[in-house]
């Protein structure tokens, strides 16, 4: 006798395979748009404090651009400018 998988048997198995990627493609998709999303705000958050320091050190007032909206820093704070 040999020993093996019959075609029908390959055939389940594929078809099982196929439907489980079609259901979990779409979610694990979602999931890394929205990891993406939030690598995104811990680099501008991280860009923000970062010329926010060197704003502090060189005592210097910066204009800085994030998101379409434009602040100052200055040695008083962060100022958000309309």
């Amino acid at each position: 006798m040999k020993s093996g998988f019959t075609l029908v048997e390959l055939l389940v198995v594929l078809l099982l395979m196929t439907i489980v990627l079609s259901v979990t493609m779409p979610i694990g998709s979602k999931m890394f748009t929205q990891f993406k999303n939030y690598v995104s705000k811990v680099e501008k958050k991280h860009e923000f404090n970062q010329k926010k320091a060197f704003s502090f050190i060189e005592a210097k007032e910066k204009h800085i651009m994030l998101d379409d909206i434009n602040y100052t820093i200055s040695q008083k704070g962060v100022i958000l400018n309309p």
